[in-house]
């Protein structure tokens, strides 16, 4: 029975071997459309994160002005703000209006040093809250603003021609320009401007008025400067208004020096030589204007 049983299974083979292949395929097929699936609902789920961190106005229109939501924005904080507690000064420091430089001042006046210059001498490292610091108390109020214009050109030569923080803030992302043209400045500006959600939410690129819980126009400020002319007289002027030692000014804010961050210059007139550029620009950075000086 065994020897007659043989042929068959033999012949059977092929068969079996062809349902077996098919069944795996079947399954295999079956396999992907879930795992597409997933896919595209991972997707959706994403835009719909995406989409729930905009603001409602940022929905459907393309362009226009920039609107923060600043409960995603660690620059709001007031308690960011440096200050020099002998002579009750708070200085509200703004990305790349000379930040670096500012709390380095800030740092040698309160003699705090450290491997990084940063935060060393802010509200927050002294263990200070917004009431200890009110103008009612005696406590005096500064900020350095500057032009929209230069702030925006030095943000993009910083973070996409130099690559600093290895390209990482260079916005739109991955628009790195190697050569630093005027064409591909303008080209930024462009895809900025369509969608400029991004730059509310990287402080090299945000609104000057939404740092430190919110210049509100700078109204509420004793000292305002201006990141333009005579740097350095202007920030003896500042400490000399609350009697703060100036011993330290002219390391850091040398003479006739140019004023803004440490990246390289690039001259404003060539960049902005389209007046729709320029426009575009100053329509991202309306609510800047606000603020006195600009």
């Amino acid at each position: 029975q065994t020897d007659r049983q043989a042929p068959l299974l033999h012949h059977q083979l092929p068969i079996l071997s062809a349902m077996i292949t098919h069944a795996l395929a079947l399954s295999l097929f079956v396999g992907s459309l879930r795992l597409s699936g997933a896919l595209r609902a991972g997707r959706t789920l994403a835009q719909a994160d995406e989409d729930s961190d905009r603001l409602p106005s940022q929905l459907g229109a393309a362009g226009g002005e920039i609107h923060t939501d600043k409960e995603l924005t660690w620059w709001n904080d007031p308690l960011r703000a440096l200050v020099y507690p002998p002579k009750k000064l708070v200085f509200c420091y703004i990305e790349k209006n000379a930040c670096t430089q500012f709390n380095v001042l800030f740092n040698k006046l309160n003699s705090r040093h450290g491997v990084d210059d940063w935060g060393l001498s802010s509200l927050k490292t002294f263990n200070l809250k917004m009431d200890d610091v009110s103008r009612s108390k005696g406590w005096r109020w500064a900020v350095f603003l500057r032009d929209p214009l230069k702030r925006y050109l030095s943000a993009w030569s910083s973070k996409c021609v130099q690559g600093e923080d290895y390209g990482e803030k260079c916005l739109p992302r991955g628009k790195r320009s190697w050569l630093g043209s005027v064409r591909d400045f303008e080209a930024n500006v462009q895809a900025n401007e369509q969608n400029p959600d991004p730059l509310a939410h990287d402080p090299h690129w945000a609104l000057q008025q939404d740092f430190c819980g919110g210049l509100h126009n700078a109204t509420d400020y004793d000292f305002v400067g201006q990141l333009s002319g005579d740097v350095n007289a202007q920030v003896h002027k500042m400490l000399r208004m609350v009697g703060a030692p100036e011993d330290h000014v002219d390391r850091v804010f040398p003479k006739h020096h140019i004023a803004g961050h440490r990246s390289f210059f690039m001259d404003p007139e060539k960049y902005y030589h389209d007046p729709a550029i320029r426009s575009a620009v100053m329509r991202m950075y309306a609510a800047d204007y606000n603020l006195p000086g600009l």
